[in-house]
């Protein structure tokens, strides 16, 4: 028996005008993932210092509520985070700790990208300047099929570079079906 659709509430980095990360999610997801007729919802945080901010903590409690109330379903809430550690600024590393504590305090799942999700997709940093252009590029040429699955299955400690857990996470999910 199937289980019932459920919305899955994507928190990512990037502001809602680039997009980057959600494209780059987008198509991770869908190229190992048939999410069915569960929704996938962005809540754009622009700036990953902002994830516990209470205009973001509202924008997550709007979302559930109005799936619950539309959908009877349940939301999973899944942060999506570059783990920048032992760069030059020394926020980075406590902020790595102080995600990893919210989302545990309050149930949600954490997706690392070590150092940036670029890193993971490309195999190198992107400039500032050129990451619209290549999330763009991504979707549009397909790059899925050149990233490494093995570097998107890290285990949830993930350290290394360039390396992801993203299809460790969303494995968890018996909602949605496996397409590889």
């Amino acid at each position: 028996m199937m289980s019932p659709n459920v919305q899955f509430i994507v928190c990512v980095e990037t502001d809602k005008k680039a997009a980057t990360d959600s494209k780059y999610i987008s198509g991770i997801l869908k190229e190992y993932f048939d999410l069915g007729e569960n929704k996938l919802t962005y809540v754009f945080l622009g700036g990953k210092f902002k994830y516990n901010h209470p205009t973001i903590v509202k924008e997550i409690n709007t979302n559930i509520k109005e799936y619950q109330v539309t959908n009877k379903g349940q939301s999973f809430i899944i942060f999506i985070s570059d783990k920048d550690i032992n760069t030059a600024d020394p926020r980075d590393n406590q902020y790595v700790d102080d995600i990893t504590n919210y989302c545990k305090d309050n149930g949600y799942e954490i997706v690392w990208f070590v150092k940036t999700i670029e890193d993971v997709i490309w195999g190198t940093t992107i400039s500032n300047s050129d990451k619209v252009k290549k999330s763009v590029q991504f979707i549009r040429n397909k790059q899925i099929k050149h990233v490494s699955k093995k570097n998107l299955s890290a285990g949830n400690n993930v350290n290394s570079r360039p390396k992801s857990n993203i299809l460790t996470v969303f494995n968890k999910y018996p909602q949605i079906k496996k397409q590889k």
